[in-house]
């Protein structure tokens, strides 16, 4: 389901900024009507006269707000996903091959615990990198190499977590210490 043809961004980007700005006033609405429902409580609190019908209006008036707003972040979210999917998809008629992730990222990243906290980050990176015509069109993936080398640390400690007899974190670290140092120490094997 991939696009071979560029598809213009113009309309998704219209609607996302539309969205934005909507989400921007309703948010100083909110504001506004938040400091006249606390003056409303501080007039309560200190025995001011105020109405049950004034009081109910308040409450009633916070709540269609908090509505509003749900309803516009919600569709400011969903307009932002298309767009972002959209403007990932038009990498490769741009000339970019060899794309780090599949199109359904674009989606799937914002939804899927703790991954949505780096995968965003590096489907934004691949769509600058692969819209500016001043950087190569090309993407690379994080070396094999250094894939271990982040890992490592992690994998040679995971052994020693459950030796019974680590005591704590000085003995874990004593644990892998003595793992790599009797790892240097021992003959290589032979072929």
């Amino acid at each position: 389901m991939e696009r071979s043809r560029f598809d213009p961004l113009t309309w998704p980007t219209r609607l996302v900024l539309g969205a934005l700005g909507a989400t921007l006033v309703l948010n100083v609405v909110a504001v506004v009507s938040d400091v006249s429902y606390h003056d409303l409580i501080q007039r309560l609190v200190s025995g001011g006269d105020v109405s049950l019908a004034d009081a109910q209006a308040a409450d009633d008036r916070q709540f269609t707000i908090a509505d509003v707003q749900l309803a516009v972040f919600a569709l400011t979210a969903l307009a932002f996903v298309v767009w972002f999917y959209r403007a990932y998809e038009n990498l490769r008629p741009l000339g970019v091959e060899n794309l780090r992730w599949g199109s359904g990222w674009a989606i799937g990243g914002w939804f899927v615990p703790l991954l949505n906290l780096v995968r965003p980050k590096s489907l934004a990176n691949d769509i600058w990198r692969g819209s500016d015509p001043a950087l190569p069109p090309q993407l690379e993936r994080p070396s094999l190499r250094a894939r271990p080398l982040v890992a490592q640390p992690v994998v040679g400690a995971l052994p020693c977590r459950w030796d019974l007899r680590a005591g704590g974190f000085p003995g874990i670290r004593q644990c892998v210490h003595a793992r790599r140092a009797r790892r240097h120490l021992e003959p290589p094997a032979r072929q």
